[in-house]
């Protein structure tokens, strides 16, 4: 249904990270099923708005660049479904990039999960 967005905002993350990510990681798949959540609460309209405003400006302080990339990703979204995102969805997308990101930096070889009874797996 969105794939052309999703591809879209996976770019933006490549382009402001200088990466490229593995669209088959968990992290990534994790990212895009966040994406097509999101498109159902928007066309719903019923986009995550409870979170205490401590735990968002903690989230977005915290990853500074990631909620850089994650504002720009928004403004796409907000063009495209012709709608304002709720600053809960942004720092969700925060995190998200944060987390598909770090995945990318650390060059792990392994698919593993970080899981410390898997740990053994990936010697």
């Amino acid at each position: 249904m969105m794939t052309g967005v999703i591809q879209q905002l996976l770019a933006v993350i490549e382009s402001t990270y200088n990466i490229e990510l593995d669209e088959h990681s968990v992290n990534v798949g994790r990212f895009i099923t966040h994406l097509r959540y999101l498109f159902v609460r928007i066309h719903q309209h019923e986009q995550l708005s409870k979170e205490p405003e401590a735990i968002i400006s903690s989230i977005m302080s915290s990853y500074a660049k990631a909620s850089k990339c994650a504002r720009l990703i928004a403004s796409l979204i907000e063009l495209r479904l012709d709608t304002m995102l709720t600053e809960d969805e942004v720092a969700y997308l925060t995190l998200h990039v944060a987390r598909v990101t770090d995945q990318t930096n650390q060059n792990r070889s392994s698919d593993i999960p970080d899981h410390p009874r898997l740990a053994h797996m990936s010697q």
